[in-house]
């Protein structure tokens, strides 16, 4: 590196050079070397700092002039009591000499902090700087709503509607896309959907009026788009109550299941909405511990199926809820959270099922593992999760 007549041999990519004079320029080259061989030079002029003028009074007061914009500061000053024929303005790494006593300095980016320094000048003489920091004006938060949503439609499978939807946009820079709002006859169904997608199951027959809007992070909405879906009466429909058992084989125990099913067959295929009543279980754990756990039943959609002569296969899906588990009448587990980690499915078969009286229903299905039952939850999910678990009921016509 060389400048004012010296070279300095450097290892790192930067250097301080002293020795200079204050208010002059210096031309500053620098040279890669590598062994013997070295680069072109690359030379560059800075200036030194000029040195204040004990006759020249700094100005007082520099303060800002109004609100900042996102791109401008506007400063003023009070002269100095020694006078001053200009006054030189340096922000954001550009020197401007200024006449009056105030600026604008523009070119700059919103909600960012800036040093503003003002020297006095009197002929060739300069005051010493002074300098405050300013800040921009922040650009304002995402107040623009996601693009409406296209192409909403729905399809009916007996009582549900399936809705699909192309995706929605965000603005460039925005706060991004979050999901999406459903709405049933002008009420809003749940919170954010986050597919493309919704299932709205369990609808009497009638018409029925969805809406599909976009949400972003800053809870912006965007308009509403609408179909109109129609669920027709169920054809061959049947009410049947349940009653039986089911062996859960990791707890050592059973748990009585009660409760409804509406069926409906067209065509040999079969479409049904249970309900399962909640209950209780007694159990055993490590073969000698006695335990109780109450037991919720959340289905997930349609039960589905065919109907052949007097054999009924279904495939039904629910999530197993499980509010309370207890050890010698102490609760160690369980709680609104407690349930499966996916929905089990449960396959039954009749073979002696008929739709003006019912049958008997058979089968056998896995437990997903548990999640959110405190502390055990561990412990909780090894003695009930798992396969060759049973259920045995029986369907009486209504």
């Amino acid at each position: 590196m060389t400048a004012n007549g010296k070279t300095e041999s450097v290892t790192g990519t930067s250097h301080k050079v002293s020795g200079l004079e204050a208010g002059k320029p210096y031309p500053i080259s620098v040279v890669a070397v590598k062994g013997a061989k070295k680069s072109a030079a690359v030379t560059e002029t800075f200036n030194t700092k000029p040195k204040a003028d004990p006759d020249v009074d700094p100005v007082t007061g520099l303060v800002a002039d109004g609100e900042a914009t996102e791109t401008e500061i506007p400063v003023k000053w009070t002269a100095p009591a020694s006078g001053a024929d200009s006054y030189e303005v340096t922000a954001n790494g550009k020197t401007e000499s200024v006449t009056g006593t105030s600026h604008k300095v523009s070119g700059l980016e919103a909600g960012k902090p800036y040093p503003i320094s003002v020297v006095a000048v009197k002929g060739a003489k300069k005051s010493a700087a002074v300098t405050e920091t300013f800040n921009t004006k922040a650009k304002p938060g995402d107040i623009t709503p996601p693009s409406d949503p296209t192409d909403v439609t729905n399809t009916v499978a007996g009582s549900t509607v399936n809705l699909t939807w192309s995706p929605s946009k965000d603005e460039d820079g925005g706060s991004g896309l979050a999901g999406y709002y459903v709405y049933q006859n002008g009420q809003r169904l749940g919170g954010l959907v986050t597919e493309t997608k919704k299932a709205v199951s369990g609808l009497a027959a009638g018409t029925y009026d969805f809406e599909v809007s976009a949400v972003d992070k800053a809870n912006n909405e965007s308009k509403k788009v609408k179909t109109t879906a129609t669920v027709p009466p169920p054809v061959g429909g049947s009410t049947y109550g349940l009653a039986g058992t089911s062996t859960i084989k990791g707890a050592n125990g059973k748990v009585a299941l009660n409760g409804a099913v509406t069926t409906t067959v067209e065509g040999g295929k079969v479409s049904a909405d249970l309900t399962l009543n909640p209950t209780t279980g007694n159990f055993s754990i490590f073969g000698f511990l006695p335990a109780t756990a109450s037991i919720a039943f959340a289905p997930e959609g349609k039960t589905t199926g065919t109907l052949s002569g007097s054999t009924l296969t279904t495939e039904t899906k629910t999530i197993v809820k499980v509010p309370s588990v207890k050890v010698f009448g102490i609760q160690i587990g369980g709680g609104a959270t407690c349930q499966t980690s996916t929905a089990a499915t449960i396959p039954l078969k009749s073979t002696d099922f008929k739709l003006g009286s019912g049958g008997t229903l058979k089968g056998n299905y896995t437990l997903p593992a548990l999640k959110g039952c405190g502390p055990l939850t561990p412990i909780i999910s090894a003695f009930v999760a798992g396969s060759g678990n049973t259920v045995d009921l029986k369907a009486t016509a209504k």
